[in-house]
């Protein structure tokens, strides 16, 4: 799989980096979130954990695709969960 950065932005304020990605995997099915994660912390020397991919959308009947990745200078924040509605009164 080929990785190819189409846009990189900075973002100090949040401690990471914002990239567009163009992705070709001729030959091979189209790759998981996992997979393209693992090869771009490869690529840039950082831990996978890292690595968070936004999107990842396939070009239609090509081996082709585009991602959209952040990359945080430190392991990213946890994501919050949304707390379960009270029970209604009776």
């Amino acid at each position: 799989m080929k990785i190819e950065t189409v846009e990189q932005k900075e973002n100090p304020l949040l401690k990471r980096k914002e990239l567009t990605l163009k992705l070709d995997y001729e030959g091979a099915a189209t790759p998981s979130k996992k997979a393209v994660s693992d090869e771009l912390a490869k690529t840039l020397s950082v831990p996978a954990e890292n690595v968070e991919i936004r999107t990842l959308i396939t070009d239609f009947g090509r081996s082709m695709g585009r991602a959209s990745v952040r990359v945080w200078d430190e392991k990213p924040p946890e994501k919050k969960k949304k707390a379960a509605p009270a029970p209604a009164a009776q």
